[in-house]
């Protein structure tokens, strides 16, 4: 790769990768060096839990709608601190909730507010 001169240096890329994942929150990289000439490398989504499953993210998502149903307003940070888990999964779990037609954000991140479909309040 050095020679067509797709890097600069040698053994930076490694280390790189694992400091960036690890600084977003992702799971550690898993390296495969089996094959001759060749590595492989598999990264998991920072949301990723191998012990998550269906079940969890519904309870999850359960436990959002009901604190919106208390709190409108309320922010994605402040929801991150009510559930225990990250600004990012909390974002991930709204974009679903708003995917499944069951939760939709009025007005801006400013001053809008959230609101439960089929739930007049």
């Amino acid at each position: 790769m050095k020679v067509l001169g797709y890097v600069n240096k040698f053994n930076r890329g490694i280390a790189r990768v694992k400091n960036e994942l690890s600084e977003n929150g992702n799971p550690d990289a898993v390296f495969d060096y089996d094959k001759i000439g060749v590595f492989g490398v598999t990264v998991y989504d920072a949301l990723f839990d191998k012990n998550d499953d269906v079940e969890t993210r519904e309870k999850t998502r359960e436990k959002i709608i009901v604190i919106i149903e208390k709190n409108k307003n309320i922010t994605t940070k402040e929801l991150a601190e009510y559930t225990g888990i990250s600004t990012k999964g909390v974002e991930y779990h709204l974009r679903k909730l708003k995917e499944d037609d069951m939760l939709e954000r009025i007005g801006g991140d400013k001053g809008g507010y959230w609101k439960i479909k089929g739930i007049q309040k």
